[in-house]
């Protein structure tokens, strides 16, 4: 398991993954998990080989189009590991457990959706910001989730703007 996370407010992160997809796909990356909740319509894209501007919640923006579009291209399926629906009203009538409750289901989603069905998976998921750090910030992170889970820890990297340093990423 590789986590790789981006800052959402910068697009030159996204257009990265897509450059560098087609290199981790020939070293053996498997599958792309998306910090998304939005699998029907990362099918359907699959299906018609097309990425609309709804296909997930950043595709309207060009560089995250083009991450999608690498990922059909070199038919990495695309797997949406965020919170579901049922999460969501979950976390609304918990609103003090909320991040830490999203944490947890969206490594849970990881390990139900795609390392389960597939053990020898190699995983490339894709997060934004805090995802990726393998320590607890006030609440255990998702990759320190999926370490505890998988017992096995995954390598995080951070894409950074500017200046500066993400703890608890390699």
């Amino acid at each position: 398991v590789v986590i790789l996370a981006e800052e959402h407010i910068s697009p030159e992160h996204r257009a990265l993954g897509a450059r560098v997809l087609p290199s981790l796909r020939a070293a053996g990356v498997t599958h792309l998990a998306l910090e998304t909740g939005r699998q029907a319509s990362l099918d359907e894209a699959r299906q018609s080989r097309c990425v609309c501007p709804t296909t997930d919640g950043f595709s309207f923006e060009p560089q995250r189009a083009g991450l999608l579009r690498a990922a059909l291209a070199l038919d990495v399926p695309i797997i949406a590991f965020d919170v579901d629906a049922d999460d969501a009203v979950w976390m609304q009538a918990h609103p003090d457990q909320a991040i830490a409750f999203r944490e947890q289901r969206m490594a849970e989603h990881i390990v139900e959706r795609i390392l389960k069905p597939a053990p020898s998976a190699r995983v490339l998921i894709w997060v934004g910001h805090g995802h990726a750090q393998k320590l607890e910030i006030g609440v255990k992170m998702m990759a320190l989730n999926v370490w505890e889970m998988t017992g096995e820890e995954p390598f995080c990297a951070y894409q950074l703007t500017g200046a500066g340093r993400r703890p608890g990423v390699d």
